[in-house]
């Protein structure tokens, strides 16, 4: 083979390496995404390559929309679905199971609700013991409750002590069946029970998804 067909071939392959390499570095992904356990979905665009930068689980509030400078180049645009839409993107059932799950709570004394732009979250006096979620499709109800407090049966649960946002609630279910509500209506009981909570003597159920719907959240 002469030397001016390998000098040829060299270049072919230089010039292969470089269009790949130049494809790879240039190249953007589309994500759409929900955060692992806020249930937060956000549209993002990234370079390929690059990671997740921003702790889409921190239990906290934040602006709508976030604009990160990755690498001085591109930008990371996050777009925040606040609870409330979440839970209005819901179908009937879910939003059934969601003011049941509401009510059940509020039938308590001392119990109050917040709903955030994350969750809606239940405190007994200013203690944390609830959380509801959404997630897609799922709606997730966290308690203040371990695996210890119900020993006696299984919902299906998850541990997510480990987890920043359910630090307080680490008991996890996922409430999107009939069976399922009546399971969170169950642990509801056996939290009050663990906290001595009492009932109100006289209660009225309200419409919780529409109260959502009217938050800021």
């Amino acid at each position: 083979m002469s030397t001016e067909l390998w000098i040829a071939i060299g270049a072919v392959a230089v010039l292969i390496f470089v269009y790949v390499a130049a494809t790879i570095t240039k190249a953007s992904v589309k994500k759409k995404s929900e955060s692992a356990d806020s249930g937060e979905i956000y549209d993002a665009t990234v370079k390929a390559g690059d990671s997740g930068i921003i702790d889409e689980d921190d239990g906290s509030g934040g602006a709508d929309d976030i604009i990160g400078d990755i690498d001085g180049k591109t930008k990371l645009v996050i777009k925040r679905v606040p609870f409330s839409e979440r839970l209005a993107a819901q179908p009937d059932n879910v939003k059934g199971y969601y003011n049941d799950i509401y009510n059940e709570f509020i039938s308590y004394k001392r119990v109050n609700v917040r709903i955030s732009k994350k969750c809606a979250s239940f405190r007994l006096g200013r203690e944390l013991i609830a959380k509801i979620l959404v997630k897609g499709k799922t709606m997730k109800l966290a308690l203040a409750l371990n695996e210890q407090d119900v020993a006696d049966k299984s919902y299906f649960q998850k541990d997510m002590t480990e987890v920043k946002t359910y630090t307080d609630v680490p008991f996890v279910i996922k409430v999107k069946s009939d069976r399922a509500a009546k399971n969170a209506l169950e642990l509801i009981f056996a939290l009050a029970e663990k906290k001595a909570m009492e009932k109100k003597a006289r209660f009225k159920k309200v419409d919780g998804v529409a109260i959502a719907l009217s938050s800021d959240g």
